[in-house]
C-alpha cells in the first residue's frame, strides 16, 4: 500500500513538473515573439501602402470623412476605423505599428494557449514567415482578420455551432477586415450553415438562426458595399461586364483570364513554402519556382511562351491541394471549408485581382484553421469514445503532423530570412528622406510630392501634408486614380506655387528633375540631397530633394 503511494505521488510530481515546464515554455515563446517582433518594428521603414491607411484616418475630422475618404481603397473599414481611434492619441504612425504588434501577440497567444498543435509546430508557426513577419512586421489590415479567423477556431472548437450569434459576429467582423478575409468567412460559414440544416431537419427553429443570419447578411453587405465602391466611382472597370456573352467570348481577354486562373493555382505553393528567390534584398515578393532566372528553359504551348518554372510550380500546387484534401478526409465539414475556400480565393487571384505574396497568405492561414478545427474534433471525439482508435487513423495522424512539421519548419526558415533581412535592408527610403528634412529644420517650409503614391510616405512621416501637382491639391493619402506626367503643367503649377512663398518651397521627387524645365524662368532649383539606397520596395529606393525659389523675389527680400 505505501508503495503504491509512493509509485502515485512521483507520477503526480512528474505531470505537475511536466506542466509547470510547458506553460513555462509557452510564456517564453509569446515572449520572444514580443521582444524580437518590437526590434522588428522599431527597424521597419513603412512604405506607402502601410501609411496610406494611417494617412486617410490622420487627415479625416469625423468618421462620416473617413467614410468618404475611404471611396478609393477597395478594402473594408474596420482596420481605418482602429486607426481614426489611435490618431486621436498620437499623431505619430508609430503607434499604428504598436497597436499592429499587439494584434499580432494576441494571436500568437492564442496560437499557444489554445491551438491543439504540439508544442514544437506552436513554436514554429508563431516564428511562420507570415504570422511573424508578412502580418506583423508590415502593418496593415491582414493580421486583424487572421486573430478573427482564429477566434473562430477556437470557439468553434469548444462550442461547435451551439453558439451561433458568437460566431457569426466574428464571421462578420472577420469579412470587414479586408477582401480575403471576407472570402474565408464565407467558407467558415458553411460551419453556420450546417448547423443551420440539422436544425430544420429536426424541425428545430431555434431564433438564434435568423440573428446569426441577419449579422451575416449585414456584416458581409457592409464590407462588400465598401469594397465595390472603386468599381463603382470609376465606371470604365465596369465596362467588361456590360459586353454580351459572345463579345466578352470573343474578346482575348476571356482567354487570358482562364490563363490566369491556371497561374493563380500556382499561388498554394507560393503561400505554403514562401521560399524566396534571392536571398538579398530582392526577396520580398518572390518566390524560388517564379523566378526565370532559376529555370530559363521555355516550352511552347498553343503559341504562347510559358516559363517552365510556372508549369512546376503549378504541379506541386495541385500536389500540396491533393494532399491536403487527403489529410482532411475524415471530417467532410472541414473538407468542404478548405476545399470551397482554397477555390474562391484562386478564383478570386485569377479573376479579379493576381495579388502578391501577402494576399496569398491567407490560402496558408485557411490551410491552418481547417487543420485547427480538424485536431480539435479529432480530439475530442478520441477523448469521448471508449473504443480504441484505429491504426489507419493513427497513421493518417502521423503523416499531418509531418507534412505540418515540413510546411511549417519551412515558414520559420522564411520567417527568419525575411526579418533579417528587413533589420539589414531599408524597407522604404521615405522614412530617412523625411528624418532628413527634419534634422535639416526644413519640414516648415512648403513641400511638394511628386507622384503621390511615392511621396505619400514623407507626409507620413512628417506629419504634413505636402502639394501634389498632377492633381493640383494639398493633400497626404494618394487617391490610386492614374495620371499621366506633363512637364509644362508641371512647371506652371510649381511656379504658381513658389510665387507664394517668398523663401522657396522643397521639391521632393523619385527621378531627377530635368534641368532645363526651368532655365527660361525666374525659379532656381538647387539639388540639396539625394537619399539612394537598394531597399526591399524598390519603387521607393530613391528620393531627391531639391530647393526651389524665386530669384526675383529674394532680391526684392
Amino acid at each position: 500500500m505505501l508503495y503504491s503511494s509512493l509509485v502515485l505521488k512521483k507520477i503526480y510530481q512528474n505531470i505537475h513538473k511536466t506542466i509547470l515546464e510547458s506553460v513555462s515554455i509557452e510564456n517564453s515563446i509569446i515572449f520572444a515573439f514580443i521582444v524580437f517582433s518590437f526590434f522588428g518594428i522599431f527597424n521597419h521603414e513603412m512604405w506607402r501602402d502601410e501609411l496610406q491607411s494611417w494617412l486617410l484616418a490622420r487627415d479625416s475630422s469625423s468618421l462620416i470623412e473617413l467614410f468618404n475618404n475611404m471611396q478609393y481603397e477597395g478594402h473594408p473599414g474596420l482596420w481605418h476605423i482602429c486607426l481614426y481611434g489611435l490618431q486621436h492619441i498620437s499623431h505619430n504612425p508609430f503607434i499604428m505599428q504598436v497597436f499592429h504588434l499587439l494584434i499580432s501577440s494576441l494571436i500568437v497567444y492564442l496560437i499557444v494557449k489554445y491551438s491543439p498543435f504540439s508544442l514544437f509546430h506552436r513554436f514554429l508557426l508563431t516564428f511562420s514567415y507570415f504570422i511573424f513577419y508578412e502580418y506583423t512586421t508590415i502593418s496593415r489590415n491582414y493580421n486583424l482578420g487572421v486573430l478573427f479567423i482564429f477566434l473562430f477556431c477556437i470557439v468553434y472548437s469548444r462550442y461547435g455551432a451551439k453558439k451561433p450569434i458568437l460566431l457569426a459576429t466574428i464571421l462578420a467582423l472577420m469579412g470587414n477586415t479586408n477582401i480575403y478575409a471576407l472570402i474565408v468567412s464565407s467558407a467558415l460559414s458553411l460551419v453556420l450553415i450546417d448547423h443551420g440544416i440539422h436544425q430544420f431537419k429536426k424541425k428545430s427553429y431555434p431564433w438564434q438562426i435568423g440573428a446569426s443570419l441577419t449579422i451575416l447578411i449585414l456584416g458581409w453587405g457592409i464590407s462588400v458595399l465598401q469594397i465595390a465602391r472603386p468599381l463603382i466611382i470609376k465606371q470604365h472597370i465596369l465596362e467588361p461586364l456590360k459586353l454580351g456573352a459572345a463579345e466578352v467570348q470573343a474578346n482575348p481577354a476571356f482567354t487570358d483570364g482562364i490563363k490566369q486562373f491556371l497561374r493563380a493555382v500556382t499561388n498554394i505553393w507560393v503561400s505554403y513554402v514562401p521560399i524566396p528567390s534571392s536571398s538579398g534584398v530582392e526577396f520580398w515578393r518572390s518566390n524560388i519556382l517564379q523566378t526565370q532566372d532559376i529555370l530559363l528553359r521555355e516550352v511552347l504551348v498553343r503559341g504562347d511562351k510559358v516559363i517552365l518554372a510556372t508549369i512546376i510550380t503549378m504541379f506541386a500546387s495541385i500536389f500540396l491541394i491533393i494532399l491536403c484534401l487527403r489529410l482532411l478526409w475524415r471530417k467532410p465539414l472541414v473538407l468542404g471549408i478548405y476545399g470551397f475556400g482554397t477555390f474562391s480565393l484562386i478564383t478570386f487571384s485569377g479573376l479579379v485581382f493576381p495579388g502578391a505574396v501577402r494576399h496569398h497568405g491567407y490560402l496558408f492561414i485557411l490551410l491552418i484553421a481547417c487543420l485547427w478545427i480538424f485536431e480539435s474534433l479529432s480530439l475530442k471525439e478520441n477523448f469521448e469514445s471508449n473504443s480504441k482508435t484505429s491504426y489507419k487513423i493513427i497513421q493518417q495522424n502521423q503523416w499531418r503532423r509531418k507534412f505540418l512539421s515540413i510546411i511549417l519548419s519551412i515558414q520559420f526558415l522564411a520567417g527568419i530570412h525575411a526579418y533579417s533581412v528587413d533589420s539589414l535592408y531599408p524597407f522604404s527610403m521615405g522614412k530617412a528622406t523625411a528624418q532628413f528634412v527634419q534634422n535639416s529644420n526644413l519640414s516648415h517650409l512648403k513641400i511638394l510630392g511628386m507622384d503621390d503614391r511615392l511621396t505619400s510616405v514623407i507626409s507620413g512621416y512628417l506629419d504634413k501634408q505636402l502639394y501634389y501637382p498632377e492633381v493640383d491639391r494639398f493633400g497626404s493619402y494618394w487617391t490610386g486614380w492614374g495620371k499621366n506626367f506633363d512637364e509644362q503643367v508641371f512647371r506652371q503649377r510649381t511656379e504658381m506655387l513658389i510665387a507664394q512663398e517668398p523663401v522657396g518651397i522643397l521639391m521632393i521627387l523619385t527621378k531627377p528633375l530635368n534641368p532645363s524645365l526651368f532655365a527660361e524662368s525666374s525659379i532656381k532649383v538647387t539639388e540639396i540631397k539625394r537619399l539612394s539606397q537598394p531597399s526591399i520596395t524598390p519603387e521607393e529606393s530613391s528620393y531627391i530633394i531639391y530647393l526651389a525659389r524665386n530669384i526675383l523675389n529674394s532680391n526684392k527680400k
